[in-house]
C-alpha cells in the first residue's frame, strides 16, 4: 500500500492491518509524513475474542511495533461483515487456504461463519489452526475437497451469542 492509498482508507485506532507477509495486527497510530505505523499483536485467549481496547492497556511496550506503510496490504475494520480477506489465510502444506475450507464447510458451518464479524472470524482461524494441521498430518491427503470436509468434522464452531 503506498502512502496515498492509506491517507484515503477509513481508519482509525483499533482498525486491523494486514502486513504483506500476511500477519494481522491492531493499527494503534500513524505518520503520514514519516509513512510509518505504531501497530500491535492481537491478544489471542481461550475465552475472549481479540478486543483492541483490551489488548492495548495489556500490553507491555515492547509488544508495540513500528512499520512502514508500505508493508500494510489491508486496512480494514474488525467489526465488518466482509470476510473474504481471510480466505486467503494458509493452513496447511502453503496450499491449502481457509477459503478452500470454507468452500467445503457444512452449511450449517458457512451461515455461522457468514455471520461473524472480521475479528470473530480471525479468532476462530487461528484457535483452529494448530487442530487442522494436526488432522491434515495424521491423514491421507487424497483431493483438498475431502481434506477440507474432514477438518469440518474435527473442528468446533462457537456457540452463536442470541441478542
Amino acid at each position: 500500500m503506498n502512502t496515498e492509498q492509506f491517507r484515503k482508507a477509513d481508519k482509525y485506532g483499533g482498525s486491523i492491518v494486514r502486513l504483506n507477509d500476511g500477519v494481522y495486527y491492531w493499527l494503534v497510530s500513524w505518520d503520514e509524513a514519516r509513512e510509518v505505523c505504531e501497530v500491535l499483536p492481537f491478544l489471542y485467549t481461550d475465552d475472549a475474542q481479540p478486543n483492541y481496547d483490551n489488548d492495548r492497556i495489556f500490553s507491555s511496550a515492547c509488544d508495540f511495533k513500528t512499520v512502514g506503510i508500505s508493508l500494510i496490504s489491508l486496512v480494514v475494520s474488525p467489526d465488518i461483515k466482509e470476510t473474504e480477506d481471510l480466505d486467503d489465510i494458509v493452513i496447511w502444506n502453503k496450499s491449502l487456504c481457509f477459503g478452500d475450507i470454507y468452500n467445503n464447510a457444512p452449511k450449517d458451518a458457512i451461515e455461522k461463519i457468514d455471520d461473524m464479524s472480521f475479528v470473530e472470524l480471525l479468532n476462530f482461524i487461528n484457535s483452529n489452526e494448530k487442530r487442522m494441521e494436526k488432522e491434515l498430518e495424521s491423514g491421507l491427503m487424497t483431493s483438498w475437497d475431502v481434506v477440507a470436509r474432514t477438518l469440518w468434522e474435527n473442528m468446533d464452531l462457537p456457540e452463536q451469542e442470541e441478542d
